[in-house]
Formats: structure tokens, sequence, C-alpha cells
């Protein structure tokens, strides 16, 4: 999983002396990093344990999504494919009929067959539906983690 650039320079300081750690954190905010601090390795190593399991929770359940996705494509037909990715590609149905080479009526059959199986009512939910699972599928990171820093 790629980290944000802010979780990239997020510093974790673990000490019992509360002094102390407001000074790092103080001198580490004012060098522009995020800081964390805890008060026992116990504490760091519990909000360790609970972020990596709510970030593996939400990576199952992109890729759930991702499966579902692919499922919806592979049961397309390949003619209602290719119509599909004139329309994700903003072509209208006159310019897909010619480009395939068959009549605008046949074009809006099948897009409509393709956006049923899809489970989708619009060409916007359309794309945004790829668009997001074509993220995951490239290595991006489409994965909203809820505050995956710890309460400061």
């Amino acid at each position: 999983m790629m980290q944000s650039a802010d979780e990239a320079r997020l510093v974790h300081i673990v000490d019992d002396e509360t002094t102390i750690r407001a000074a790092l954190m103080r001198w580490l905010r004012s060098r522009g990093h995020a800081v964390a601090d805890f008060e026992s390795a116990e504490n760091f190593l519990g909000w360790a344990v609970e972020t990596a399991l709510r970030h593996d929770a939400v990576h199952r359940a992109v890729q759930a999504g991702c499966a579902e996705i692919e499922a919806r494509l592979a049961a397309l037909t390949p003619r209602e494919r290719q119509v599909l990715d004139h329309v994700m590609n903003g072509r209208l149905n006159k310019q897909i009929a010619f480009d395939i080479g068959t009549s605008e009526k046949t074009v809006k059959v099948h897009r409509a067959r393709a956006m049923e199986k899809m489970h989708v009512r619009s060409v916007a939910e359309l794309v945004r539906l790829v668009e997001r699972a074509r993220s995951v599928w490239a290595g991006g990171d489409a994965l909203a983690v809820a505050n995956p820093r710890p309460p400061a």
C-alpha cells in the first residue's frame, strides 16, 4: 500500500516523559513534520496494530469491490465491451455506430444492456466505477483509510 506524503513524514515519539515529548514535538513540527506521540511502547503498538487492521479491512473491501467490477465486465459480450469503451471515451451513439459499422439503434441496445449488466444508471456512474477500479488495478492508492494518524 502506498503512503501519502503526510504519512511518510509522520514521526512517532515514544517516551514516558511528557516534557521531552512536548519539546520534540515542537521541534519536529517547526521543521514541517507531522508528529504523533505516545506515552509508552504499549500505547504505540496498540495504535499500530489497530491502524494495520483498519488498513487491511479497507484494502480487502476495495479488492472485493474490484473483483465485483471485474465480474461485471466479464459478463459483457465483446460488442457490449466495445460499445462501453467508446462510451467511456465520450463518443456519441452516432459516432460509435459509424466507428464500429453498425446502426445507431444497435449501439443503443448494446449500450443499454451493458449499463444494465454493470448495474449503473448513468454514464457518469459508469465512468466513476471503472476509473476507481482502474486506479486500484494500476497500483494507485484508492484506499481512503479513515485517519491513519493517532490522536494527538
